[in-house]
């Protein structure tokens, strides 16, 4: 799973700010945020299984204004 500690930094609290999540270039999920949300919050991304020793993640942001303080992958069993 990855967690990951998000805020709006947009100029309009109207914005919608989307950020699509890939893994291996595999859609995972958009995470949406409004203008509106200054505040930080914690959002959780299910990777799956992983089978494999490496595997890549990535963000496409749909327009700028979304601030990332902390990404953590964390492991089923809570442990990093």
């Amino acid at each position: 799973m990855l967690k990951l500690t998000v805020r709006a930094n947009a100029h309009s609290e109207l914005a919608q700010l989307p950020m699509t999540v890939f893994k291996d270039e595999i859609f995972l999920t958009t995470v949406s945020l409004t203008g509106a949300d200054k505040e930080w919050q914690t959002v959780e991304v299910q990777l799956g299984h992983i089978e494999k020793d490496a595997v890549k993640v990535a963000f496409f942001f749909g327009q700028g204004g979304m601030e990332i303080e902390s990404c953590q992958v964390v492991r089923a069993d809570g442990m990093c």
